[in-house]
């Protein structure tokens, strides 16, 4: 009943039969850099009562330590919220079974074949469904994973963000599950081909009957349909020790005068419940809504599974406020991006634009690193798929071309290890498997306790951010990968072309960032076109260093510029001469530098008081009848999604971005929705009714545009124009499988190896290991090793890997094959656990060892 860091669920792999406590805290906007707390605790369709019990429990403590300044959210299985769904990048994935629990012990299952489906559109779920052909349908993506081989199945009316997402899952269970081993087909619905073919019959065989693809209706809708547009019900409720009962419904229209601050009410309004709860309530009253959440949808007649919000009178946020018709300002500090009162829209519309509102910021700081804990850092780069360790001194300093492996060494006060793999968003698809498996691996050697993070490009959380102290660095290009054999370790590579060029002679970093903590330098191309007065830039041409200051940048940028500029120097391994220059100071050789001068964003009228917001205006929930505003946080350039329109607010502009294969629909609701937005900000943040609304087709993006995105990569969308993300990603996959692939463990890799271990024994053993050393690293024909590692564990050999020995010259005791298989495989192999073998008579282990080919 104790929580536990589970890295598993970092990544959106959820079990079935468990509860998870999550504290999300991001910045909501402006330079303050003021902090939001929201605490999740998700339910699993399978988890015990006291599972989920405990984590109500734990979630309430949580919101106590946070000094009562959290949301919370129940979440169930299935029915999650968006705020929480977006913290996933690659979605949900609903895995069978869980950890034993208090009062219950979870059976251990042999291998059986699963089959997911990927459903949704931004925010992917992937559920198992059961193995039959009647589980597929024509309007969603499934894989199935069959032990020796990996399937992806689309069906005729599956969305290109379903297959894509659905290839990034396929590979995920290819390379993390299977060890990279099986082979990985892709199949379209109503093809002829012998994969097709042998899918089909391994569905029918293992339902044991026939079974038909269903329509795509079979599959449901891609959203919720409870988020379809409706009244909002608001009921009060009455707490006692006996339970939580509901009185009758209130009557419309809804009023913040309803809530009364000594009560408790429940707002349902969709799909989800608000539990709203005053300030004059006794301690006992709130402390028993927190922990009985589960019983307060049966109490309203709504469905048990419905997501539950705790909502504090104080801290309502704009989705709970835009169910009120009238709604006074809210008492609570006023920060910059604390949220006001919005306009009363007396006749409904498709959308109602008040839930556009900024969310409330919190005084809060955000726990990051204990800044006096000081922490050994760790970093490897990812060079022909294995581990190069980084340089001390070149800490801070990524390619965007490549991956990394950052490891935070346990301390005395955080015994706990914290592994990152950094993904640069040029990285070639080898070269993140390789850095997904140089993880796990790592993970292995701590006896899977570290907590392991993905970290993509543009999306680095605050405390990967604070190990570099400021000085976090992103250069353009990379080092080939395990595909793309080089010598040189840093010549610097176009991954598109597969060109090598020297290091350029002058460099452009762009220095932007909200608060001390998110800071950081991207170097962009070396052009005039590219500044921006928004933000501060350093320029490298030789020995000249230059730090170019714009009007409008802000002080954290300003700050940082210094430090920034001083690590890119020590970095380039240059000394140089450094001048500072203010936007309007520049000569003509700093000009020169960038080929010459050129128009660049200009902030003409008052600079923004707040940072941009960017929000996705789409039609998919609710079909032709309607439209879905959804904003996205912590947005960068990979968020602007062909088949949707992007409003981006900057305060002084509002620009309406055109997705190429945006619907009617969605571009005339975005213009109407925009208006009406800038109506309501007029009344709020005092902005001009006037402010002006820029059209702005994909692909065709100025300068206005894209300096808010940082690090903005000018050729992607030359690459969108033709190939879709799905497309990209199989091209990808085919190039890859063309390539003559070993596995993640492959025989030489175990050997080697084992040769490394015993060569390492010689030098403090007998003649007798240096011998046996030798011998292997010769090939003799009958080298003597007299004995295994001490440790099997630590030269961990697949299963498949293992069959393939056949004396001790391979490196291994070939008395004991089965102990140097993981836990995992060693249950998959002989179903059951390894103390369970060792319990049984030696003839028995004997006979299970011959049956599985390892005696």
């Amino acid at each position: 009943m104790h929580p536990v860091e589970d890295a598993g669920a970092r990544r959106g792999r959820l079990r079935r039969g468990d509860s998870y406590v999550f504290l999300h805290a991001y910045a909501s906007g402006g330079a303050s850099g003021r902090k939001t707390y929201d605490v999740h605790f998700w339910q699993g369709a399978e988890t015990s009562v006291d599972e989920a019990g405990a984590s109500a429990i734990w979630a309430v403590q949580l919101d106590l330590l946070l000094e009562d300044m959290a949301t919370q959210y129940r979440e169930t299985e299935g029915h999650e919220s968006k705020q929480f769904l977006q913290m996933f990048e690659d979605g949900v994935r609903y895995v069978d079974g869980g950890v034993d629990s208090g009062f219950r012990k979870m059976e251990n299952k042999t291998f059986q074949p699963t089959l997911l489906q990927v459903k949704g559109k931004r925010t992917v779920i992937i559920r198992n469904v059961p193995v039959t052909i009647s589980s597929l349908n024509s309007g969603d993506v499934f894989i199935l994973d069959a032990g020796n081989c990996v399937y992806q199945w689309n069906g005729t009316k599956a969305s290109s963000i379903e297959k894509s997402k659905g290839l990034s899952i396929a590979i995920s269970v290819r390379d993390q599950d299977r060890g990279g081993r099986p082979p990985l087909k892709i199949l379209d619905e109503g093809e002829t081909n012998e994969d097709y073919k042998e899918f089909m019959s391994r569905m029918e065989y293992y339902s044991g009957e026939p079974g038909t693809v269903q329509d795509e209706k079979a599959g449901g809708c891609d959203e919720d349909p409870a988020l379809r547009k409706e009244a909002p019900k608001l009921f009060p409720l009455a707490v006692s020790k006996e339970g939580v009962q509901a009185g009758e419904m209130l009557e419309p229209p809804l009023t913040k005068e309803m809530l009364d601050t000594a009560m408790v009410l429940a707002l349902y309004a969709q799909g989800s419940i608000y539990v709203w709860v005053g300030r004059g309530t006794s301690k006992e009253v709130k402390e028993f809504v927190q922990l009985h959440t589960h019983v307060i949808p049966n109490s309203l007649g709504i469905e048990r599974y419905r997501g539950l919000v705790i909502v504090k009178e104080g801290l309502e946020e704009a989705i709970f406020r835009s169910n009120f018709s009238s709604w006074s300002k809210v008492a609570v500090p006023k920060t910059p991006a604390t949220s006001h009162a919005h306009a009363h829209t007396k006749s409904p519309v498709p959308f109602d634009v008040s839930s556009m509102q900024r969310r409330r910021s919190l005084d809060q700081p955000q726990v990051l690193h204990d800044p006096e804990d000081e922490k050994e850092v760790k970093i490897w780069r990812i060079e022909n798929l294995e581990l190069a360790e980084v340089d001390r001194k070149k800490q801070g300093h990524f390619f965007c071309g490549d991956c990394y492996i950052v490891l935070c060494e346990p301390t005395a006060k955080s015994k706990t290890p914290v592994i990152y793999y950094w993904q640069g968003k040029d990285a070639s698809q080898d070269e993140r498997g390789a850095s997904a498996m140089h993880a796990v691996k790592l993970d292995n050697g701590y006896g899977g306790s570290a907590t392991l993070v993905r970290v993509s490009q543009g999306k680095e959380p605050p405390h990967f951010c604070s190990l570099f102290q400021g000085k976090l660095v992103i250069h353009l290009g990379g080092v080939p990968s395990g595909f793309r054999q080089v010598h040189e370790r840093d010549t610097l590579v176009d991954k598109d072309t597969d060109s090598s060029a020297e290091v350029s002679n002058t460099k452009l970093f762009q220095v932007k960032g909200t608060s001390e903590r998110n800071v950081r330098a991207v170097e962009v191309v070396p052009v005039a076109s590219n500044l921006n007065s928004g933000d501060c830039f350093i320029l490298t041409a030789g020995s000249q260093m230059i730090e170019w200051y714009g009007r409008h940048s802000n002080l954290f940028e300003k700050a940082a510029q210094g430090p920034l500029a001083e690590s890119i120097s020590e970095f380039l391994e240059k000394e140089h001469s450094r001048a500072q220059l203010k936007e309007g100071e520049e000569d003509a050789t700093f000009w020169s530098y960038l080929g010459g001068k050129a128009e660049y964003p200009d902030y003409n009228s008052s600079p923004p008081c707040e940072s941009p917001r960017l929000f996705r205006i789409s039609n998919d929930v609710t079909g032709p009848s309607g439209i879905v505003v959804e904003e996205i946080y912590s947005f960068t350039q990979e968020d602007l999604v062909d088949e949707d329109v992007m409003l981006l607010d900057i305060y002084t502009e509002i620009f309406l971005w055109l997705g190429r294969t945006s619907s009617r629909l969605e571009r005339e609701e975005a213009m109407s929705i925009a208006r009406k937005y800038i109506e309501m900000c007029s009344s709020t943040d005092g902005r001009s009714p006037d402010t002006p609304i820029a059209i702005v087709n994909s692909g065709r993006e100025t300068n206005l545009f894209t300096h808010h995105f940082h690090g903005w990569d000018p050729d992607l969308p030359k690459k969108r124009t033709f190939v879709d993300p799905y497309e990209e990603k199989l091209q990808k996959l085919k190039l890859e499988q063309e390539q003559p692939r070993s596995p993640p463990w492959s025989k030489e890799k175990v050997l080697s190896s084992v040769r490394d271990s015993l060569a390492s024994e010689a030098s403090s053993h007998d003649g007798g290991a240096a011998a046996a050393a030798n011998s292997v690293a010769e090939g003799d024909d009958d080298p003597e090793v007299s004995e295994p590692p001490k440790s099997p564990s630590t030269h961990t050999i697949p299963y498949h890997v293992l069959r393939t020995f056949k004396s001790s010259k391979d490196g291994v005791d070939m008395t004991r094959r089965e102990a140097y298989l993981s836990h995992e495989e060693f249950h998959e192999v002989f179903g059951m656990s390894r103390p369970e073998f060792h319990a049984l008579k030696s003839w028995k282990q004997v006979q299970l060892k011959k049956k599985v080919g390892l005696f």
